[in-house]
């Protein structure tokens, strides 16, 4: 048996084990480590199906475009009813709408009102341009005193001051004209 001959066969033998080791570890990472082809390859793969997934998407999207543009047309008009409701409760009051949800066989009124606020609140709080606005769209044109009479017929105070002060706030709303010495008040189209 024969002894080392010190410190450089040592380093020998160790650069021989790390040659080894390293010839082992190239070996397992060529079998481990994916090419370089294939990793390209791989990210090509995910492009395409990121790709074909937007297609989808967009194609779908169209698709659905037309039902979600009607959807925000019918939430804005459903908002738009829920707010005549509510200035119909007001103007009509407690009393009338109790009756008008009596009167109804359907049950519609009382299916379809949501009232999270009383209807005398409602009363309270409803303008008096809002009322005539509702007259009229009834009436289409009437004299000062027959808007009046309408709004006063609910039992709501309604002068001839404040009627006029109303058409006055509200051009955007109303138009006058004068027919024989009689002012007549409409609504302006759109309104």
């Amino acid at each position: 048996m024969q002894i080392s001959d010190g410190p450089s066969a040592q380093k020998k033998i160790n650069q021989n084990s790390t040659d080894l080791v390293d010839a082992v570890l190239h070996l397992l990472y060529d079998l481990v480590m994916p090419l370089l082809t294939d990793a390209q390859r791989a990210v090509k793969q995910r492009l395409l199906a990121a790709c074909e997934r937007v297609r989808e998407l967009r194609t779908e999207q169209k698709t659905l475009a037309a039902a979600y543009e009607r959807y925000n047309i019918l939430q804005k008009e459903l908002k738009q009813q829920e707010k005549r409701i509510d200035r119909l409760a007001g103007l009509i009051g407690p009393n009338l709408f109790l009756a008008a949800e009596i009167e109804d066989t359907s049950n519609v009124i009382g299916d379809t009102v949501e009232t999270h606020t009383s209807i005398l609140q409602l009363r309270n709080e409803l303008s008096l341009w809002e009322a005539m606005v509702e007259y009229l769209s009834y009436a289409e044109e009437a004299r000062i005193q027959d808007i009046q009479t309408f709004i006063e017929s609910f039992g709501i105070t309604a002068s001839r001051e404040a009627v006029e002060s109303a058409l006055k706030r509200h051009p955007e709303i109303f138009k006058s004209k004068k027919r024989g010495g009689t002012k007549l008040v409409s609504l302006k189209k759109g309104a």
